[in-house]
């Protein structure tokens, strides 16, 4: 027996009318189904935040490989290259927020 089956026979031992019962499961299923979308339209944009991740993070392992080959064992050179990294990471931070406060 599934929920709506459920509501109905509880109800009718309640004598509650079918035409009300009907309703208030009408709009519980409206009240379902929006619920449904909002949570669907929050998946839809982690996903796309996931895929654009991953792409990104395929594109940067390129460049981390050839970073690693550049250091080639030297500390000195790896303190410089994070700094290095952590200054530009931070400039594409700065920027993208100035670039999303725009209103189109």
């Amino acid at each position: 027996m599934n929920r709506s089956c459920e509501i109905i026979d509880l109800f009718s031992l309640i004598q509650i009318p079918h035409d009300i019962t009907k309703k208030i499961l009408l709009i519980e299923k409206n009240i379902q189904l929006k619920e449904s979308y909002n949570q669907w339209i929050v998946f839809e944009k982690l996903h796309a935040r996931y895929c654009s991740t991953l792409f990104f993070g395929n594109v940067y392992r390129k460049f981390m490989l050839h970073d690693i080959s550049f250091i080639n064992g030297n500390f000195m050179k790896l303190q410089e290259h994070c700094r290095s990294f952590k200054s530009i990471k931070q400039n594409n931070n700065n920027d993208a927020t100035f670039i999303m406060s725009f209103r189109f």
